[in-house]
């Protein structure tokens, strides 16, 4: 019913008309119920005193009616005006949605969401102010923000310290492994050179000795051909003679080098 005062008490009150079927689905009579509407507005200023987000709190019917209000309507009308943006969606059958309501002469803009109660031609709809939920938003973000940026500035602070590092590091590599490089050449140009100079001392020292082997053997035929005048011509003698013109000829330092 909508909200009337009662004839004993004088107080606002509601009531609630219930059928009552018999178990074959025939009339056995109602059950009626009276229902404080105050009972239900205690409650919503509790919720509203509660969390600032909730700007208002409401029980409607879904002709638009109210029972139970928080605020009271500023205006002090007793039904939701046509127009509204929630009750059209009530009237088109919606069980449940949400949407803006832009602000209007005294009334904020705000966020609006509703639900009917299953089985019941009741709606409850909750106003949320968009002002306090984007200031909660700003607390909220304020609040990560003082955690995240120090943690955020931290971590890139180490990663440009780490990443310097890393950077400094493979400078060093690099510049290691030219050094290894120039180093591993100078050493082959080193043993190249002993090597060649061990081998020239050798060739030369083979060289002295042939030379010295060839000047006593030329020097022992001389003698013989002095003493000996008529083995002169002698074949073998003219062969030795040649063989030590030829020896002298060569240079084996040369030859081998």
């Amino acid at each position: 019913s909508d909200v009337i005062k009662g004839r004993q008490t004088g107080k606002e009150l509601m009531n609630l008309t219930i059928r009552r079927p018999s178990p074959d689905g025939s009339f056995r009579g109602v059950v009626a119920v009276s229902l404080s509407p105050s009972f239900f507005t205690d409650y919503y200023r509790s919720l509203t005193r509660d969390d600032a987000r909730l700007a208002s709190f409401s029980m409607l019917r879904t002709d638009g009616q109210y029972l139970s209000r928080w605020p009271p309507p500023p205006d002090g009308r007793d039904r939701v005006p046509a127009s509204s943006p929630t009750l059209i969606r009530i009237v088109a059958g919606e069980m449940a949605g949400a949407h803006e309501v832009p602000a209007a002469r005294a009334r904020e803009s705000r966020f609006v969401s509703f639900r009917r109660l299953p089985d019941y031609p009741v709606y409850i709809v909750a106003g949320f102010s968009r002002a306090a939920m984007f200031a909660d938003w700003r607390r909220f973000l304020s609040v990560l923000a003082a955690v995240m940026v120090p943690a955020t500035a931290g971590l890139f602070f180490v990663s440009w310290v780490a990443l310097k590092k890393t950077r400094r590091e493979q400078a060093i590599a690099i510049e290691l492994r030219e050094e290894i490089r120039r180093r591993s050449a100078a050493e082959r140009s080193v043993m190249e050179t002993q090597k060649w100079e061990t081998l020239s001392v050798l060739t030369g020292g083979v060289a002295h000795d042939f030379n010295n082997l060839l000047s006593i053997v030329n020097t022992s035929l001389h003698v013989h051909k002095v003493k000996y005048p008529a083995l002169a011509d002698d074949k073998q003698i003219q062969a030795m003679t040649r063989a030590i013109r030829s020896g002298r000829a060569a240079d084996p330092a040369a030859a081998v080098l």
